[in-house]
């Protein structure tokens, strides 16, 4: 399956666009989070336009949510706790 994101997008003005990217998956240790409040900051748009990620990369480094159901390996947090992140990469898109 796929979703959309905010992505780098090269033939855009500003270097972002919207795109289809795989649903997200938490592996071992990892966990989902149901995203209700996000920004794309000067960080994201940076890193559409330097050229340096590639495109269709998804961009977004804020976000705020619910964390949802345990991920295999996972040891803290339980499911519907209030959760706020900031990433080294993006990870955020809209779950169907």
């Amino acid at each position: 399956m796929s979703t959309r994101a905010l992505i780098v997008e090269p033939s855009a003005p500003s270097g972002v666009g919207f795109g289809e990217i795989a649903d997200p998956i938490a592996r071992p240790g990892q966990v989902l989070v149901e995203v209700l409040h996000a920004s794309l900051n000067y960080a994201d748009l940076n890193n559409a336009q330097s050229g340096h990620v590639a495109a269709g990369a998804p961009l977004g480094l804020d976000a705020a949510g619910i964390v949802l159901p345990r991920a295999p390996g996972r040891t803290s947090s339980p499911p519907s706790d209030p959760s706020r992140a900031a990433t080294a990469s993006p990870t955020w898109v809209p779950m169907r």
